[in-house]
């Protein structure tokens, strides 16, 4: 079994340190707004925030790859809310991917900076693609017969 870790890149760390500390920022305004009101209306409103704000974080961090390992024909990409798993069955080539190579990218679902960047994603000149990444470099294209998948981090 092959296993390669994840690390985070200075531009991925630098946003989720912004995104958390500007998250953290609100849920204090928002603890602030709870106690200077007595509104029960008010109350629910903050508290629902509030869990909307924690949420974020939370969320992006559970489903950020940590680790990438091949176990016979599958690929699995170790995160926190559980395992992706690939199968390399229909794998038609791997090759070293520059993002650039994509050009103007649309996230249809996913997350593209806190704690990584990963989901699925749309472009012109790649068409529907998953991304798996904590890094902005050193990528790697699978094509399969169903998908195409750059993802980081991955060995020379």
């Amino acid at each position: 079994m092959s296993r390669y870790r994840a690390p985070y890149d200075g531009l991925v760390a630098g946003v989720t340190v912004a995104v958390v500390v500007l998250l953290s920022v609100i849920v204090l305004v928002l603890a602030i707004a709870f106690a200077a009101t007595s509104d029960p209306g008010a109350h629910l409103i903050v508290i629902a925030s509030g869990l909307l704000v924690v949420a974020i974080p939370v969320v992006s961090y559970a489903y950020a790859p940590n680790a990438y390992r091949i176990e016979g024909r599958i690929l699995v990409i170790e995160r926190p809310a559980g395992p992706r798993l690939i199968s390399l069955d229909d794998l038609v080539s791997v090759e070293p991917f520059d993002r650039k190579r994509a050009g103007f990218t649309l996230r249809t679902w996913g997350n593209g900076g806190l704690f990584g960047a990963y989901g699925r994603f749309w472009s012109r000149k790649l068409g529907r693609f998953e991304v798996y990444a904590r890094r902005g470099n050193d990528y790697v294209m699978l094509r399969t017969t169903s998908r195409t998948i750059p993802s980081g981090s991955w060995p020379s």
